[in-house]
């Protein structure tokens, strides 16, 4: 799933989601990035906490 979500997101057209620019294109991959990031730290987090507990 996350290799077809890199695809669509270097080519919306597969999907048919109008994005006009690539500027668009790299704001979308930037604000992914950040949002996984944050669900990884979230996760692990609460992983952690589970084993101190």
């Amino acid at each position: 799933m996350g290799t077809m979500l890199g695809v669509v997101l270097k080519n919306p057209a597969l999907c048919n989601i109008p994005i006009e620019s690539d500027a668009m294109i790299a704001a979308n991959m930037y604000s992914l990035s950040l949002f996984a990031a944050g669900l990884h730290t979230l996760v692990m987090g609460l992983i952690r906490y589970s084993f101190t507990v």
